[in-house]
C-alpha cells in the first residue's frame, strides 16, 4: 500500500470512528431516557487501580453511575490476535493491539477499551448480567452495536461486533453474545471496543471500563495485560511499529479515567 494511500485510509477510518463516537453517545441519552433506574451520578464514588496514580476514581456523590464489569469481553488467554508482521504498516504503527483508554493516538483521543488487530471469528463475551437493551445496525461497517444494561446505569456497549442476539434477551457476564467481525467489511483482521458511558455534573464523559472492573477481575486482568503489553513490544521490535511504555506497562490502560464522549 502507498503512503498516499494509507493515509487516506487512516483518515477515512477515523473520521467513521468519530461519527460512531457520536453516534453512540446520542444512542446513549435515547436509552438513557427509556431506563427506569437510578440516574448516573447517584451511585457511590468508585475508586480501582484501572487508572493512572492520580487520576483514579472520583469524588463521593459526583461520580458516574457505573454497571460492576465482571468479565473482560475476550478472554486474553487464548489464541486471539493475528499481529501483522510486516514492517511499518497500518495499524500496528500507529496503535497497539489494547488502546490506553484516553491516550491520543494520531489526533484522536481514545474514548474506549478497544482490542485491535484480532482475528476474525474471535468470541466477544458480555462483560456484565442483564440484558439486551438495543442492537444497532452498522451496514457502512458491516457490524453493529450492542448495547447491554442492567438498569443499574447506563448500558456499556460492544461496538463493531456481530451477533444474533436480540432487544431483551437476557445474558449472563462471561456469556459468547457475538463474533470480531472483519473490520470495516475487508481487513483481514477484526477489532472492536467496550465502551462505558456516565454524566456527572450534567456532562455527558467517557468512562475507562477498566476502572469499573470488579475486584476479582482487576486481579485477573493486570497480569494478562502486562502480558500482552510484553508480548506486543518483543513483536513489535524493529518492525517500527507503536509500542508500550513501561509506565503504561504497570499503570494498565487508563490514561485518564474520564473523557468527553
Amino acid at each position: 500500500m502507498s503512503s498516499s494511500t494509507s493515509s487516506k485510509t487512516r483518515f477515512a477510518v477515523l473520521a467513521v470512528l468519530a461519527v460512531v463516537a457520536a453516534l453512540s453517545v446520542a444512542t446513549w441519552t435515547v436509552l438513557k431516557s427509556e431506563s427506569n433506574g437510578p440516574k448516573p451520578g447517584s451511585g457511590e464514588s468508585t475508586s480501582r487501580s484501572g487508572s493512572n496514580s492520580g487520576t483514579t476514581g472520583t469524588s463521593e456523590g459526583n461520580a458516574p453511575g457505573r454497571s460492576i464489569i465482571e468479565s473482560l469481553p475476550v478472554d486474553l488467554s487464548g489464541d486471539i490476535w493475528q499481529w501483522p508482521t510486516d514492517a511499518d504498516v497500518w495499524p500496528a504503527r500507529e496503535r497497539p493491539p489494547v488502546h490506553i483508554f484516553g491516550k491520543d493516538y494520531q489526533g484522536k483521543v481514545e474514548a474506549t477499551l478497544m482490542f485491535d488487530m484480532l482475528k476474525v471469528g474471535t468470541t466477544v463475551l458480555s462483560p456484565i448480567s442483564g440484558r439486551v437493551v438495543d442492537v444497532r445496525q452498522q451496514p457502512d461497517s458491516c457490524d453493529v452495536e450492542l448495547y447491554i444494561g442492567d438498569d443499574s446505569a447506563p448500558p456499556i456497549s460492544l461496538d463493531h461486533v456481530l451477533t444474533t442476539l436480540q432487544r431483551g434477551d437476557v445474558v449472563t457476564a462471561g456469556q459468547a453474545v457475538g463474533t470480531v467481525p472483519k473490520w470495516q467489511c475487508n481487513e483481514s483482521f477484526g477489532g472492536f471496543e467496550l465502551m462505558v458511558i456516565g454524566e456527572s455534573a450534567g456532562e455527558m464523559l467517557a468512562l475507562c471500563p477498566a476502572d469499573s472492573f470488579s475486584p476479582e477481575l482487576m486481579a485477573a486482568w493486570g497480569p494478562a495485560l502486562a502480558k500482552v503489553m510484553n508480548d506486543w513490544n518483543t513483536h513489535a521490535a524493529g518492525r517500527s511499529y507503536v509500542t508500550y511504555t513501561p509506565d503504561e506497562i504497570t499503570n494498565g490502560v487508563c490514561a485518564s479515567p474520564t473523557t468527553p464522549a
